[in-house]
């Protein structure tokens, strides 16, 4: 094989191999995104969450505080840009569902792009690799 050439595909096999590295880590964090989702429709689901009269909520850093007398028909629902709107519950679990909907449907897309690239990307070596067992006399060419 063709020094230029040989060199081409691996340039190739490297690109290929950091763009599976950068959607490993974007379905990670999409996959987070999901399941806090996933956790926040399950409690606003719940119906009986306030009628206990005393309900912890997080403040951070696995540091949550009592609260007594929760009012949970109307959640602060995030709009963007640290600004948040009063939303009705069912308005909310709404648009969380939505989310959930869109981050699934990135999400398949990104599994199919990743394997797409891993098996580009795996036929690359194995070309590279036979291509140098040929060169070198060690392959049954």
């Amino acid at each position: 094989m063709e020094n230029e050439a040989k060199a081409g595909l691996y340039q190739e096999a490297n690109y290929a191999k950091a763009m599976i590295d950068s959607l490993a880590g974007q379905i990670m964090r999409l996959e987070s995104a999901a399941q806090e989702i996933a956790t926040t429709l399950a409690v606003l689901k719940e119906d009986r969450i306030g009628e206990s009269g005393q309900v912890q909520v997080s403040i951070g850093s696995g540091v949550f505080v009592n609260v007594n007398g929760l009012d949970f028909d109307k959640v602060l629902f995030p709009m963007g840009s640290g600004v948040l709107k009063e939303e009705p519950r069912d308005k909310a679990r709404e648009k969380l569902e939505s989310n959930l909907k869109e981050i699934q449907e990135s999400l398949d897309n990104l599994y199919v792009r990743k394997k797409d690239l891993e098996t580009r990307y795996e036929s690359i070596l194995t070309y590279l690799q036979d291509s140098g067992k040929r060169e070198t006399g060690t392959g049954h060419a």
